[in-house]
């Protein structure tokens, strides 16, 4: 066999672009992997969150999965159950997060004031206190309650562990007949008792 150098020397430059061509191959089908792990793990996220949301919507798996008095907080959302065994539900367009305090903008919240029947209520913002189980809202206040009538007011207090929800701001009622006026409103709707209550005398609008 008669020896060549020039043989080797293009079997070098071959070999040396084989393995350029290998390692970039590696490197893009790395990229590729990681790139499927990442939207494997942004779909597995999403799922888990609509589970969660299906599981937590209805009321009666929200009240045989959570305890009386515990939250889950799901994005810009908080399912709850009251210590009234009561479930409720906020929604706020965006939020901020302060250790215990949740910070609100545009927000709707759902409650159970009256049994079943629902009452629903919007404010421009307001902030949640999780630890004291509290929510202050203000800014264009309304409350939708079961029964037709409207309360508005400029700013409210709802504290899930009495069962209560007070004002002690000017507030409207309206209703189908009437719209009058007050100092504030005291709603209570905790086992004991269930009552509306408006502070100082109703006008006529």
């Amino acid at each position: 066999m008669i020896y060549n150098p020039k043989n080797f020397y293009y079997t070098d430059i071959f070999m040396s672009l084989f393995k350029k061509s290998v390692i970039s191959s590696l490197k893009n089908l790395l990229v590729l992997i990681s790139i499927a792990i990442v939207i494997a793990l942004f779909f597995i996220h999403n799922n888990a969150d609509k589970n969660d949301f299906k599981t937590a919507i209805s009321q009666k798996n929200l009240l045989h999965t959570s305890k009386q008095g515990e939250s889950l907080i799901i994005k810009s959302e908080i399912f709850g159950v009251d210590k009234q065994g009561q479930p409720f539900f906020i929604k706020a367009h965006r939020t901020n997060y302060d250790q215990n305090k949740i910070i609100m903008q545009d927000v709707y919240l759902r409650i159970f004031i009256y049994g079943d029947k629902e009452t629903e209520i919007y404010a421009e913002k307001g902030f949640a206190l999780m630890d004291k189980k509290q929510i202050y809202l203000e800014k264009k206040v309304k409350i939708d309650m079961p029964d037709g009538d409207t309360i508005s007011a400029s700013s409210i207090w709802i504290k899930f562990d009495k069962g209560i929800i007070t004002s002690n701001k000017p507030v409207s009622l309206k209703s189908q007949d009437e719209q009058l006026s007050a100092n504030g409103f005291k709603i209570v709707y905790n086992k004991k008792e269930k009552i509306l209550l408006f502070m100082a005398m109703l006008r006529q609008i």
